[in-house]
């Protein structure tokens, strides 16, 4: 027969297992609310922690650098000290040969500002009305060595050396022509420049029998070298002939070189390339020993012989070679701060010219006046033009060559023969002795009168 359960047993156990589930109830609802006020993990966050670290980086920053710091195998480059210049200024004087008197008589070498006016013929000296001190970005300045300065030239002044004397044959007058305002890049760090001037120059030899000009010069310097540039025109004269005279476009040609620039930042002074330069003119032959050989650039050179002044510019074997190599040419990046030429201009002792006229082929060329033009102006052409003699002086012979000096000791061979006296017709033959003897006689009783 089936097991019957009590009511009352059920009832009882009900609520024994509602009571122990109380119980519980009540030991675990702490624990819960203890969890439930704690701080939770990020909502985005879903991932557990892994014992090993990950490969991507955190999100937060790391207090400590992730990698050390290693150099590169190449230097970085040198910063660039490029500077932009506006005022910059090209002092030069060329030579010594564009600073002296001239060969041919009462005329000299010069400079002038701006662009001397076409005097339209040959064999015409520049007047003092058409030459400039100054004109535009260009003027042309005299060292002063009294002062120790250079001052603004005057027209006396080109005829001057430094001490204030009459300028001859290889004395120096100390010019140059200065041009301002020079516009560029320059970086001396890296010594490159290049530089470049507006104006004229004009460059006078013989007073203006022949001339040139400088337009508008470039300066470009790279590696410690450098070129200079500019537009060089002016016009062509003869040897042969002093009234020809023609124009020659301008050209821009090199007229200086420079092997060793050291650009500072206040700028350079250089002496252009010569000594040693070897040329082959068109004209004429260079001469390639002693101590004063070489050549302007050949560029230049070759615009020079379309002048008929080629020789000029490099050693030709002349008197005039010690005088043609450049001087120093210098570069000031801010007309402010000037650099000073070296080595500067230092007065020069008149030289020694040895007269090489030639002698007097007759008496009527003692009393030949002097020509209004002389019949050429190239250095061995001029010092060779025929001269007029000087007037014989008291005291002064006419030796067979034709030299004139002063009365003294001669040789039988210096003095000239004179014809012999023939004696008067109709005279005895010793009428010469008779006539000596009484001239002997007036002469001994007049210096006894002035005795007594």
């Amino acid at each position: 027969m089936p097991e019957r359960h009590h009511p009352v047993h059920t009832m009882r156990g009900r609520r024994a297992a509602i009571g122990l589930l109380g119980i519980v109830v009540l030991v675990l609802a702490p624990a819960v609310g203890v969890r439930a006020s704690g701080s939770q993990p990020p909502a985005t966050s879903t991932a557990e922690p892994t014992a090993e670290p990950t490969a991507e980086p955190t999100a937060e920053p790391t207090t400590e650098p992730t990698t050390e710091p290693s150099p590169s195998d190449d230097p970085s480059e040198t910063p660039s000290a490029e500077t932009a210049i506006d005022d910059a200024t090209l002092r030069w004087g060329i030579n010594l040969e564009s600073n002296t008197a001239a060969y041919a008589p009462g005329t000299f070498n010069f400079f002038s500002a701006g662009a001397v006016p076409d005097p339209g013929r040959g064999g015409t000296k520049l007047p003092r009305r058409s030459w400039r001190a100054s004109e535009g970005a260009v003027r042309i300045e005299k060292y002063r060595p009294a002062e120790g300065a250079w001052r603004r030239a005057t027209w006396k002044g080109l005829f001057t050396d430094g001490a204030g004397e009459r300028l001859s044959v290889g004395a120096d007058s100390n010019h140059t022509f200065v041009f301002t305002g020079g516009t560029g890049q320059a970086d001396a760090t890296t010594g490159e420049a290049r530089l470049s001037w507006s104006g004229t120059v004009s460059v006078l030899y013989y007073s203006g029998y022949s001339m040139f000009f400088l337009r508008d010069p470039v300066l470009e310097v790279s590696s410690g070298t450098g070129r200079l540039t500019a537009e060089v025109g002016g016009f062509a004269s003869s040897l042969e002939n002093t009234g020809e005279w023609s124009e020659i476009p301008a050209e821009r040609v090199t007229v200086a070189t420079l092997s060793e620039v050291d650009l500072a930042e206040a700028g350079f002074s250089a002496t252009p390339d010569y000594a040693g330069v070897r040329i082959s003119p068109s004209q004429g032959t260079q001469i390639t020993t002693g101590a004063s050989w070489g050549s302007f650039p050949a560029e230049f050179v070759a615009v020079m012989e379309r002048l008929g002044t080629g020789a000029f510019w490099y050693s030709s074997g002349g008197a005039a070679d010690p005088r043609k190599p450049p001087r120093a040419l210098t570069v000031s990046l801010s007309a402010d701060d000037p650099i000073e030429p070296t080595p500067g201009p230092t007065a020069t002792s008149t030289p020694s010219v040895t007269n090489t006229a030639p002698p007097l082929p007759t008496p009527a060329a003692i009393a030949a006046a002097v020509p209004a033009v002389p019949t050429a102006w190239t250095e061995d052409a001029a010092r060779a033009a025929p001269l007029a003699a000087p007037v014989p002086a008291a005291g002064d012979v006419v030796t067979r060559n034709g030299v004139l000096g002063p009365l003294g000791p001669r040789t039988a061979a210096d003095l000239a023969p004179v014809a012999a006296v023939s004696a008067p017709a109709g005279l005895p033959h010793d009428w010469t002795w008779w006539a000596g003897g009484i001239a002997l006689l007036l002469t001994a009783g007049v210096l006894h009168a002035r005795r007594t």
